[in-house]
């Protein structure tokens, strides 16, 4: 019995190993690791996220991005999980808006949740290419929000908790506190992004092709907004669709 339980301990200690720790950068030491590599933003954008699903999935399906690695933020930071999903696009994007027509979300936390065991229980690391992920968040010091990034990350575990702490809004989208190697995460969109110091190659965002969703910026998180995630989807897709030319320019 005791030599079975060693041989489980060094299994354990073994595989542990293989887990990279994540990296936490600030905005300059990411860009200058980054200085020869063509970053895509996915910026923030509440219930939106599913419009910049809907843009991502058409991106996907008619260019080559085998050559770009993402910086993402708050609802961008879940669209960089389908970024990088490197098998068809139907199944992942059935999963994610079935979730938002289940009657049993009536939050934006419910909605992360739901996300997060969804990705957890149905799919493995390998379905993603998850060392093409880096994700915004900001830490709050002396000085006010400071922007830090998320990088190296390794399992769908640690991908999910960096969204989980990436869209972070205290008593809106959660009570408890997010913590990344020990330090306390929020949005990644309280500071302005994407962040100055980093060069977007591409940024994807809700108004990217001037649609007008709401007056007021909090219907973008009201989960009970008219607007159905199924139609956030499609008119990514065919807003994208439309502006083809634009994106011809940038990805042939």
């Amino acid at each position: 019995m005791k030599i079975i339980i060693y041989i489980l301990f060094l299994f354990f200690i073994n595989v542990s190993s293989l887990i990279k720790p994540l990296l936490i950068t600030n905005n300059k030491q990411f860009q200058l690791k980054n200085t020869h590599k063509n970053i895509i933003t996915i910026s923030p954008g509440g219930l939106a996220g599913f419009y910049m699903l809907g843009a991502i999935v058409y991106i996907k399906e008619n260019y080559d991005l085998s050559n770009y690695d993402f910086l993402s933020a708050s609802a961008g930071a879940w669209n960089s999980l389908p970024m990088t999903y490197n098998k068809p696009m139907d199944k992942i994007v059935y999963d994610i808006i079935n979730i938002y027509n289940n009657e049993e979300i009536k939050s934006i936390y419910d909605l992360q949740s739901k996300f997060k065991s969804l990705l957890i229980e149905k799919y493995n690391k390998d379905d993603f290419e998850l060392d093409k992920i880096n994700i915004a968040t900001t830490t709050l010091t002396i000085k006010g929000f400071q922007q830090k990034i998320i990088s190296n990350i390794n399992t769908i575990g640690q991908a999910t908790d960096s969204c989980m702490a990436s869209s972070y809004i205290p008593f809106v989208t959660g009570f408890k506190l997010q913590k990344i190697n020990n330090n306390i995460m929020f949005d990644g969109g309280f500071k302005k992004f994407p962040p100055p110091e980093i060069v977007s190659y591409f940024d994807i965002n809700p108004y990217m092709w001037n649609r007008d969703f709401t007056e007021n910026c909090n219907g973008l998180l009201n989960i009970k907004t008219i607007l159905k995630s199924e139609e956030l989807f499609e008119n990514g897709y065919y807003d994208s669709e439309k502006n083809k030319d634009i994106l011809d320019k940038y990805f042939l």
